[in-house]
């Protein structure tokens, strides 16, 4: 949505800027954000019209390198739905490349990390807020 209102607004259109790893410079157009950009606006048909990431076409491969990573405690944001939005509009647009991509960026992204180490991870972020990791620590500090 927030892509949709900005595609509108030729100014900030072609002056976009979401890349921090080159911040303040231009968009790299390899980063995750940059390419979860480059995705909506492929799924609005206008990339080839914005001068803000590199020219070169928007490939399944760049999306295949992406690597997500997960929500932090203090995040309650995940970038998943993002890309699960854009799976339509760009079927839509016969990029099956680009969707094909990123229901594997996605399943990667599920499974990552499926040990019981991850899992008690995970239950401990999601559930206990971060419990057991701190007394892990003072346990270890003591």
């Amino acid at each position: 949505a927030k892509t949709s209102l900005v595609a509108d607004w030729e100014p900030a259109f072609q002056h976009i800027k979401v890349c921090q790893p080159n911040w303040p410079g231009s968009n790299c157009g390899r980063c995750e954000k940059c390419v979860r950009t480059m995705l909506a606006l492929e799924a609005l048909g206008v990339l080839e019209k914005c001068r803000a990431f590199p020219a070169e076409a928007l490939t399944a491969e760049q999306v295949a390198r992406i690597m997500l990573k997960r929500p932090t405690l203090k995040q309650s944001y995940s970038v998943e739905g993002s890309y699960l939005e854009l799976i339509e509009p760009l079927k839509e647009r016969g990029r099956t490349d680009l969707v094909e991509a990123i229901e594997l960026l996605l399943m990667r992204y599920r499974y990552e990390g499926i040990g019981l180490k991850a899992k008690r991870k995970r239950f401990d972020e999601q559930h206990l807020h971060g419990s057991l990791l701190r007394m892990k620590r003072l346990c270890l500090a003591g």
